[in-house]
């Protein structure tokens, strides 16, 4: 996902945002009407009168907005309601400075149209209205606005001696209304020239979600432009001991937001396997975001078919002593590589980067690598360790060298055989202090394993993605104990996009760094590998996924919206406050 994409998420939709923007506002609303109005000689009764009044409007906004479209939370709009007021507080002041006289909301009728957008996207989350259904939103709140404006110059021309020419007021009134259908019609033009109405729309259904929790919405659009894919999907069966685990490898991605596509994966897999009382490991494999699934009906599908393949598995038959790559380290440039024995002629393959983030090791990167390595990159099942978070997720052909050479390596290396033993441990989410939002359902796995004297250690994470500085912790106390260590995440995606959350929550953030070490080093430390015996299935399974069309559609837009930000913000802020002042000046002066 590109890194551009989530920081504006963040800034728009941050924890924090919405109630700085509420603050500002309410205290916009009561410091400056008060202030300009007795300046130009308005009693301070009546300039504190007017600085409620606007208090008062911007209630009775929100709670229509709400009414309008049914879904939202207060706090939510009131933040929206808020941009609008502020902006029309400005406006208004700088005409009552001009004209000496009050102006009141004026600024209101030419500032709402971030308001009524966010109302006709939220009303229509399959994006089906035409045009019009945008004007007719606007014209609602519009109407409103002037109900609300009225009365408060009829109150002001009885009670104060100032005159104020309703005649003027309305002509006024109606020159605005018709700004703000022009500026709402500019706006949707400059979409569709660009070609981003759709992703707009899209956009709609992506609020939707994140405030209603329903994503039926967000995928029909992602279903749209989806594609068949066959996933491929691997499946290893730990027995042994007091041990019953599976190991899921599917390539797939786990995205793309909260409550769509392939966000309930890691989720429902842990449901199938409790099902039949068994734990299951779930690791990254290959993919970026073109291969979330769909659908949940998507998701459901290839969960499914690991449930089967797991019930199969357990009923077959099993290897004590298996013949594989050794347990080895490579580096290769910006890669670090991590080769595990997990079954005959397989190695799960840990890929992390030594500068980058890793996050993602996308399709394309991927097919070039069977490209060049040909059909014994098939002995490899590689993992997305998603062990790093920075800035830079890229892969550049000099990165794609790097993979391929180490993974090179790695197939270069002569077969071991040897006993594979396995310890499985789970730490719970419920005892790691902090984890909220942060660590998903699965919690913390960790897999101790011993194949010819070599012994390693792997924590599996399930959050989304991890900061670098926590993981090469882990790795060093692992490291300490006698490991060669490594550190996953599963990149769940089950947490993001919750509405005031957008964006990575990564494990670090907020969970007590050292209560987590802690119990991992405990976990390791109590007790030795166990006699594993081992059975391996790898299969396909046909569903929909995002494509390159979908989500990173949505990326392009996004990339296309900040180029277009000057534009959008002389339209819906410079725009208003220019053309009310000029108006106010022409019809009221």
């Amino acid at each position: 996902m590109s890194r551009r994409f989530e920081r504006g998420y963040r800034a728009v939709f941050g924890i924090h945002a919405g109630g700085l923007i509420r603050l500002i506002s309410v205290a916009s609303m009561i410091i400056i009407p008060t202030v300009v109005l007795h300046e130009i000689g308005l009693g301070l009764q009546f300039s504190a009168a007017v600085s409620l009044f606007y208090l008062l409007t911007s209630l009775i906004l929100t709670l229509a907005t709400m009414r309008i479209v049914g879904v939202g939370s207060f706090k939510m709009y009131y933040a929206i309601v808020g941009i609008v007021m502020v902006e029309s507080v400005i406006i208004d002041s700088v005409m009552s400075i001009i004209e000496r006289k009050p102006i009141v909301m004026a600024g209101t009728l030419a500032s709402l149209v971030p308001l009524s957008m966010v109302v006709s996207l939220l009303k229509d989350p399959i994006g089906v209205r035409p045009t019009t259904g945008y004007l007719t939103d606007l014209t609602l709140l519009l109407a409103i606005t002037v109900l609300l404006q009225l009365p408060i110059y009829l109150i002001l021309d009885s009670l104060t001696h100032v005159y104020i020419n309703m005649i003027k007021v309305i002509y006024l009134d109606l020159t605005l209304l018709i700004v703000s259908i022009l500026i709402m019609l500019m706006l949707i033009m400059i979409h569709k020239v660009s070609g981003t109405l759709s992703y707009l729309k899209m956009f709609g259904a992506f609020i939707y979600t994140m405030i209603t929790g329903d994503g039926s919405f967000m995928e029909f659009h992602l279903l749209k432009s989806s594609r068949d894919a066959n996933v491929k999907i691997h499946v290893v069966h730990l027995k042994g001991g007091g041990d019953d685990a599976f190991v899921v490898v599917p390539y797939v991605h786990t995205g793309p937001i909260s409550h769509v596509g392939g966000a309930d994966f890691i989720p429902l897999l842990v449901k199938a396997a409790k099902s039949i009382k068994a734990r299951v490991i779930y690791l990254h494999g290959v993919g970026g975001h073109e291969v979330d699934p769909a659908s949940y009906d998507d998701t459901v599908s290839i969960v499914s078919s690991i449930r089967q393949a797991m019930v199969k598995l357990r009923l077959g038959n099993h290897s004590h002593v298996i013949k594989a790559k050794p347990i080895m380290t490579v580096e290769s440039g910006d890669v670090r590589l991590l080769s595990i024995p997990i079954a005959n002629g397989k190695n799960l393959v840990f890929v992390s980067r030594l500068k980058k983030s890793m996050d993602d090791i996308p399709t394309h990167v991927y097919n070039e690598v069977v490209k060049r390595l040909g059909s014994d990159v098939s002995r490899l099942i590689i993992i997305d360790s998603q062990n790093s978070f920075s800035s830079d997720n890229t892969w550049n052909d000099e990165d794609i060298n790097d993979l391929i050479n180490g993974l090179k390596r790695i197939l270069d290396t002569p077969d071991e055989e040897g006993e594979l033993r396995v310890k499985v441990s789970h730490i719970p989410r419920s005892k790691i202090p902090g984890s909220f939002m942060e660590i998903g359902d699965n919690g913390v796995y960790v897999m101790t394993i011993t194949f010819n004297d070599e012994r390693a250690a792997l924590v599996i994470i399930d959050g989304n993605n991890i900061k670098p500085t926590l993981a090469d912790e882990i790795r060093r106390r692992l490291r300490e104990e006698g490991y060669i260590a490594e550190v996953a995440t599963t990149d769940n995606h089950q947490y993001t996009g919750f509405f005031g959350k957008i964006g990575y929550r990564v494990v670090g953030d907020g969970v007590s760094q050292g209560d987590l070490i802690r119990l991992i080093l405990d976990t390791v430390k109590g007790g030795e590998t166990e006699d594993t015996e081992v059975s391996y299935m790898e299969f396909e399974n046909k569903v929909h996924v995002v494509g390159s069309d979908g989500f990173y559609g949505i990326t392009r837009a996004a990339s296309s919206a900040i180029k277009l930000l000057p534009l959008h913000a002389s339209l819906l802020f410079l725009a208003p406050i220019v053309l009310s002042i000029v108006a106010t000046y022409l019809i009221l002066h």
